[in-house]
């Protein structure tokens, strides 16, 4: 295969990708929250007691910032801390009732994002688009963590 067509899909990845981001942070901001407020919602109200080191796995990101992200959540009262009965040096992340209402809101409006942009595609290719994402992304995720 020629250079150009590994441009020419890497070129069509990069864009879908700003074309989902720029949607997700069109849909978020309806609720004033950004992208990585919405993940740590996620993500809390999805394993509760969470710790700032887990949820840094999972969004990606370094400690500093997940607590950084966090420590505002804390001001709008959205997250809870509590201490780490197991580990007294860290704390466990739990959304509070405002929190959790505003996760249920916001997840709605998501969930039905998601389904209208991916209505438009025929079953075949939702079949064959899940296929191949799957596969470039185990391919991807294992090259990017060599």
């Amino acid at each position: 295969m020629s250079i150009e067509i590994y441009h020419n899909l890497y070129q069509s990845m990069k864009s879908l990708s700003l074309h989902l981001d720029d949607g997700e942070r069109s849909l978020f901001s309806k609720f004033d929250l950004t992208t990585s407020r919405f993940y740590v919602l996620k993500h809390i109200y999805s394993y509760p007691g969470i710790t700032y080191i887990e949820l840094s796995e999972l969004m990606l990101c370094t400690k500093g910032n997940t607590t950084r992200i966090v420590g505002g959540m804390l001001e709008d009262h959205l997250v809870n801390r509590l201490e780490n009965p197991k580990d007294r040096r860290s704390f466990q992340l739990f959304l509070t009732k405002t929190g959790e209402n505003l996760f249920k809101e916001v997840n709605a409006a998501y969930q039905d994002y998601i389904f209208s942009l991916l209505s438009k595609l025929n079953e075949d290719q939702l079949e064959n688009f899940e296929e191949v994402s799957n596969s470039i992304e185990n391919r991807l995720s294992g090259a990017v963590d060599a």
